[in-house]
């Protein structure tokens, strides 16, 4: 058996329909001013995880030498025992089919609270004219807004949109891009008031923001009661949307001691697009 060194990568099927959706959203600002190493073709991907892979050997002192594991800080949002030399393979979060989720949208849901406007701190005058001006503006142009909201880094809610703009985010998949498969008809059953009209009862917003947290269904948060399958779709999703060119650099020192030379990168400008 001869050996080369051409580099394989093995993809879990579901895995690559993840890593697909996720590449897919960047699409529309293609051609505009990226943010150095941003990736955004299947292409981006394997020339990140080929690099990451230059510079594990490089701290390993092989260079030709294997790479069993791509170490990363975050351990890629694994358990600690993943970080062990040797793991079982019994690791509920891996096994989980993260496309596949029964009941994902009754599952949501189910977290969602009924709205209490004591939970928001006053508005300040500049937020209230914000809002009174946003309330004037057609579904379509809210619709428009609500998508320059992601990523929604802060838990604290704010008040300014009202409810049904942020079931609407949600729902669209604009404001929770990895929730690309909630079911409408169950939402707006949930949104529904007895008279058939729509309902504002709900937090809509508080829900969208624990959603977006990257621990968002670690233990200790709100929202911990859920399948496993998306719990696994959360970890990809941050995966992905950390990645880029470059991400990774050589840590281990030296022969000599000194802080080991850095590898440069491939430019996402360099790379032509997949067809």
């Amino acid at each position: 058996m001869s050996f080369t060194k051409d580099f394989y990568l093995a993809t879990h099927s579901s895995c690559l329909a993840v890593l697909k959706r996720n590449l897919f959203r960047r699409q529309p600002y293609k051609g505009l001013l990226r943010s150095p190493g941003q990736i955004w073709t299947l292409r981006h991907v394997w020339q990140c995880l080929h690099h990451r892979f230059r510079v594990r050997t490089k701290d390993m002192g092989a260079p030709d030498g294997p790479a069993y594991r791509l170490t990363e800080p975050h351990d890629y949002y694994m358990p600690k025992t993943f970080a062990e030399p040797e793991w079982s393979f019994n690791i509920p979060i891996v096994e989980a089919d993260p496309l596949n989720i029964p009941d994902l949208t009754t599952t949501i849901l189910r977290h969602l609270q009924e709205f209490k406007g004591n939970r928001a701190k006053p508005l300040s005058p500049e937020q209230e004219e914000l809002k009174a001006r946003l309330a004037q503006l057609p579904n379509e142009m809210l619709d428009h807004a609500i998508s320059f909201l992601n990523p929604l880094t802060e838990t604290s809610t704010k008040y300014v949109l009202p409810p049904p703009v942020w079931r609407a985010g949600l729902l669209s998949g604009k404001l929770i891009p990895y929730l690309w498969d909630l079911d409408p008809v169950v939402i707006r059953e949930k949104d529904a008031a007895p008279d058939g009209s729509e309902d504002s009862r709900w937090d809509w917003e508080l829900l969208a923001r624990q959603l977006a947290q990257p621990n968002a269904f670690d233990k200790g948060q709100p929202l911990t009661d859920v399948p496993m399958g998306l719990a696994n779709r959360r970890r990809i999703w941050q995966l992905l949307d950390d990645m880029y060119l470059g991400d990774v650099q050589p840590s281990m020192p030296n022969v000599f001691g000194r802080a080991p030379f850095p590898i440069e990168p491939p430019r996402p400008d360099e790379m032509q697009e997949d067809d």
